[in-house]
């Protein structure tokens, strides 16, 4: 791994208080059977793995029913990075959206749906 990405990714790495925080609030132990936050923790936990593999990136788009989980994975991905609770929607400038990718970059950044946007306008 070259040193600027291992520089980038100790800053980026939580803390072990943090850690030790995050493993003893119980959420892998909620997340046992349930496939949607068992993919948004394994989502937030792949990042750093993917300069391993020579793949600069991935996009995955969880859509379903109402109520299956959706938003939940993605808090639960949320909770994995010190970033999380930094709530970004896709309800911004290209800018700013371009500016928490990359601070987003080798981890994770969950975006949840435009709530209320007709499904016609999104698919322009």
């Amino acid at each position: 791994m070259d040193r600027a990405r291992e520089c980038r990714l100790s800053s980026q790495a939580p803390p072990s208080a943090r850690h030790a925080h995050w493993r003893g609030s119980g959420v892998a132990a909620l997340a046992l059977g349930n496939p949607y936050l068992i993919f948004g923790i394994s989502l937030a936990l792949s990042g750093p793995f993917l300069g391993l593999t020579n793949r600069t990136g991935a996009i995955f788009h969880v859509y379903g029913e109402n109520s299956v989980g959706k938003t939940k994975a993605l808090t639960v991905g949320n909770t994995v990075w010190p970033s999380a609770g930094t709530e970004v929607t896709w309800r911004t400038t290209s800018a700013g959206l371009e500016g928490s990718l990359a601070q987003a970059n080798d981890t994770f950044l969950g975006l949840d749906e435009l709530p209320g946007e007709p499904p016609c306008r999104l698919r322009r």
